[in-house]
C-alpha cells in the first residue's frame, strides 16, 4: 500500500522538499563512494607484501573525491534546516508571524543535560513565546525528543553479521550527531578518508585483522596474516564529530534522515513518530505540478533502497575492489618519508 501523505499540511511542504534534497544528497554520497571503491587498475588501495620483515604495506591510496564531503555536508545542512523550519512554522502557527527578536530566538535546542534545556525554556518565556513554553504542547514534544530524555541511537555498524564478527559498535543520539556534524561543517570540511573494512582469506574473515573502521594511509602496515590469497574491501569512511569513530557515510546519513523525517519532525507536528511520514524523493525541479501534487506523488523509497541497482550493477561487472593474491613489493618503492 502506498504511503498516505495527506497528513502533510501545506505549511510543511517546504520541509518535505528539504528532506527530499537531503535524501538526494545521500544518494550522491553513496554513488560517489561506490565509484571510488570500484577496481580500476590497481584498485583504490595499492597493497603489496614486502620482505625483511615480511608484512603487507600500503603503497598508494586513490584520492577520495571532494564531492563526497560536499554532498555529506548538503545532507546534514538540509536535515538540520528541516528541523529548525518545523519548529519555526509551529511557533508561527501559535503566535502569528514572528519578526525581530522573537524570530531570532526560535531555534531547536539539542541538550544532553537539564540545565541548558531549562535555560532554553526560560528564554522562550522571556521573549513571550508561550507557545514554546515547557508546559505547552510543542514544548513537551521538544523536551521528549532531547538526548537527555531519549534512547534513540545511530549505530556505527548496523549489520548484526559484522557486529558478530567483532566489529566495535558505537551508538550516539541522532540529534547530538546532527548538531555535531552541523557545527563541525560550519568551520571545517567533514573529514572523509579511505578506510578499511573486511579482510578475508579462504576460510573467512582473518581473525587477527583489526575489525574497526579507520583511515588507511601510504606506508601503513596491515595485519593480513600470512595468507597469500585474501580479499580486501576498502571503503570510504567519514569521521564522526568527536573524531575517534569512523563510519560509512551512506549508512550514517540514512539513519539520520530516517530519524529526522520519521521521528523528530512528525513528533513535533503530531506528537508521535510516523513511518514513511514524508516521501524521500520529490521532483523539486518540476513546474508542471502543484506542491501538493509533488508531495502526493513522491517516492517513499530512501536513497539506500534506490542505490541497490547501482550496487548490483557494479557487483555483476565484478568491479568492486578485492584482491585475490597480494603482489610482491619493494620498500624502496614507497614514497620518501613514509
Amino acid at each position: 500500500m502506498a504511503p498516505d501523505y495527506s497528513w502533510i499540511d501545506p505549511d510543511f511542504f517546504p520541509i518535505a522538499f528539504r528532506l527530499s534534497r537531503a535524501d538526494a544528497a545521500v544518494l550522491e554520497v553513496m554513488r560517489h563512494s561506490l565509484r571510488w571503491s570500484e577496481a580500476d587498475g590497481k584498485g583504490p588501495v595499492d597493497i603489496r607484501r614486502v620482505e625483511d620483515p615480511q608484512e603487507v604495506l600500503v603503497f598508494g591510496v586513490r584520492p577520495v573525491p571532494a564531492a563526497i564531503s560536499l554532498a555529506f555536508s548538503d545532507a546534514v545542512h538540509h536535515l538540520r534546516a528541516a528541523l529548525e523550519t518545523t519548529l519555526f512554522t509551529l511557533a508561527c502557527r501559535h503566535h502569528g508571524e514572528l519578526t525581530g527578536k522573537q524570530a531570532s530566538r526560535v531555534s531547536f535546542p539539542i541538550c544532553s543535560e537539564e540545565k541548558p534545556l531549562g535555560d532554553w525554556f526560560k528564554d522562550m518565556d522571556r521573549n513571550q513565546l508561550h507557545g514554546l513554553s515547557r508546559s505547552s504542547t510543542i514544548g513537551k514534544r521538544v523536551e521528549a525528543l532531547q538526548p537527555l530524555n531519549s534512547e534513540q541511537q545511530v549505530l556505527s555498524i548496523r549489520s548484526p553479521e559484522l557486529a558478530a564478527l567483532g566489529f566495535s559498535v558505537d551508538g550516539e543520539h541522532p540529534l547530538t550527531l546532527l548538531q555535531g556534524y552541523s557545527n563541525h561543517d560550519k568551520h571545517r570540511a567533514i573529514r572523509v578518508a579511505a578506510g578499511r573494512q573486511m579482510v578475508m582469506d579462504d576460510e573467512g574473515p582473518i581473525k587477527s585483522h583489526q575489525l574497526e573502521m579507520r583511515p588507511v594511509t601510504v606506508g601503513d602496515a596491515l595485519d593480513f596474516g600470512s595468507s597469500e590469497n585474501i580479499a580486501s574491501y576498502p571503503a570510504v569512511h567519514v569521521s564522526r564529530p568527536q573524531g575517534h569513530v569512523w563510519v560509512g557515510p551512506g549508512t550514517e546519513l540514512t539513519q539520520l534522515w530516517s530519524y529526522v523525517a520519521e521521528v523528530a519532525i512528525p513528533t513535533l507536528i503530531s506528537g508521535e513518530s510516523r513511518v514513511h511520514a514524508f516521501p524521500a524523493k520529490i521532483d523539486t525541479q518540476s513546474w508542471k505540478l502543484s506542491p501538493a501534487e509533488l508531495v502526493r506523488n513522491g517516492d517513499p523509497r530512501l536513497a539506500e533502497e534506490r542505490f541497490v541497482p547501482y550496487l548490483e550493477d557494479s557487483t555483476q561487472r565484478s568491479r568492486l575492489a578485492g584482491q585475490t593474491i597480494i603482489p610482491r613489493g619493494n620498500r624502496a618503492d614507497l614514497p620518501p618519508g613514509t
